[in-house]
């Protein structure tokens, strides 16, 4: 059953549950599992481009269903630019949801606003105020925090796993489930 993230309210879900809360880039996703509103694992999982590339980032996604189980899997709205690297994880996101529905398990997608709405609440506006804030509310994280990069570098790997973070945050913040099923 895939629920996109928007209007309709459904019975809330059960604070003992676990979610696995992902986030989908050309070359890698970030993953972390929530159970009874803490962490127990979190990760980035690599995979090559092209076609060979997504079937094993859909196996290694696959691992992560059966090692964990979750009964929610939360992911956030690929973007919609169109540059390749963006259809590339849009077809990671496709590839993913064909496996969780074969599981009959919840799959919510969040917009990304949705996301950046969440945190904005909390006065939180960048990538790094995010990380910081998460690493607040989750102390293990705290060795994964990177330093603030200047404006020229590139965007660390490790904010991968730290959006998977804020996605599931975004959700549990939420006071009940949306459900406009697909």
């Amino acid at each position: 059953m895939v629920i996109q993230a928007r209007n309709r309210l459904a019975s809330e879900t059960n604070a003992s549950e676990r979610h696995l809360a992902i986030e989908i880039r050309s070359r890698l996703f970030g993953f972390a599992v929530f159970e009874a509103g803490k962490i127990i694992d979190w990760g980035i999982r690599g995979f090559a481009s092209g076609a060979t590339g997504r079937k094993i980032a859909i196996k290694k996604f696959m691992f992560l269903l059966k090692l964990y189980a979750p009964s929610i899997i939360i992911a956030r709205r690929t973007r919609r630019a169109r540059h390749e690297s963006s259809r590339s994880s849009a077809l990671v996101l496709k590839g993913f949801r064909r496996e969780v529905e074969r599981r009959s398990t919840v799959l919510v997608i969040l917009d990304r606003q949705e996301v950046r709405e969440f945190f904005a609440r909390n006065r939180i506006n960048n990538k790094q105020g995010r990380a910081v804030f998460i690493t607040e509310r989750f102390a293990q994280l705290k060795s994964k925090l990177p330093r603030a990069r200047k404006k020229w570098e590139p965007e660390r790997q490790i904010f991968t796993m730290f959006d998977a973070v804020a996605t599931g945050m975004a959700l549990e913040g939420r006071p009940s489930l949306p459900v406009d099923a697909q």
